[in-house]
């Protein structure tokens, strides 16, 4: 008897389109701050195999996860490893409903989302120097990461009527309000970091926490590119 909370379907395609996205580098105190907000929220992997037993990711792990992570990025000269990646790749929500399982074996389930949640992930970037931009989420030998990514969808394509839904506009999906409280704490909490080039100011695609803590210096492969700059 299958005991996991999920419908068990075939892999489906979910259309969801033009994702907001948000990149922000915390320290663990703020992590737990934001993270209190999503306290009615269950977080799973699309990545690792669940079992009926174990199905989601506990909010307790991902506090020893994140305290890896700063210690990586601040004494580490390469991008993390993909398994500390895949462990920060997840899908939110507080409806379990908008999930559904793949059975990958016996007791052994991958689970997806049927319509729009939070998707984060650790956020990494580079700087180019020919084009003079940052490229979000570009793998390229000088990438580094800057903290975590949350991303919402602005469009989604119902699979079974085919109508476009304006999702930020429709309280009907679960996470529709849960991502504005998000978004405007965030605004609230953390600052656009700001790099200077001589006279120049550029302002970066990612966020940092006001508690106090200078993460442009405390990255250690963030603060090399810098001083290429």
């Amino acid at each position: 008897m299958c005991n996991i909370p999920f419908v068990i379907a075939s892999p489906m395609q979910m259309h969801c389109s033009k994702w907001i996205r948000h990149a922000v580098l915390f320290d663990i105190d703020e992590l737990e701050q934001w993270m209190e907000l999503l306290s009615s929220c269950y977080f799973f992997s699309p990545v690792y195999r669940v079992s009926s037993s174990h199905w989601q990711v506990e909010k307790t792990q991902l506090w020893k996860e994140y305290n890896k992570y700063l210690d990586w990025i601040a004494s580490q000269n390469t991008i993390p490893s993909l398994s500390l990646r895949n462990n920060f790749t997840l899908l939110i929500s507080d409806v379990l409903d908008d999930f559904y399982a793949v059975r990958a074996g016996e007791d052994q389930y991958f689970i997806r989302a049927r319509r729009p949640v939070l998707h984060m992930q650790l956020f990494h970037c580079f700087f180019s120097f020919l084009d003079q931009k940052f490229h979000p989420m570009a793998m390229h030998e000088d990438s580094f990461t800057f903290g975590l990514q949350l991303s919402y969808p602005q469009f989604y394509e119902d699979p079974d009527t085919g109508v476009f839904h304006k999702v930020l506009l429709e309280d009907s999906f679960s996470m529709t309000s849960m991502y504005r409280r998000l978004a405007k704490w965030l605004r609230h909490h953390t600052t656009p970091v700001v790099i200077r080039k001589g006279e120049e100011k550029m302002v970066a695609p990612f966020r940092q926490g006001k508690n106090g803590r200078d993460w442009r210096w405390a990255n250690v492969r963030f603060a090399e590119m810098m001083n290429r700059i």
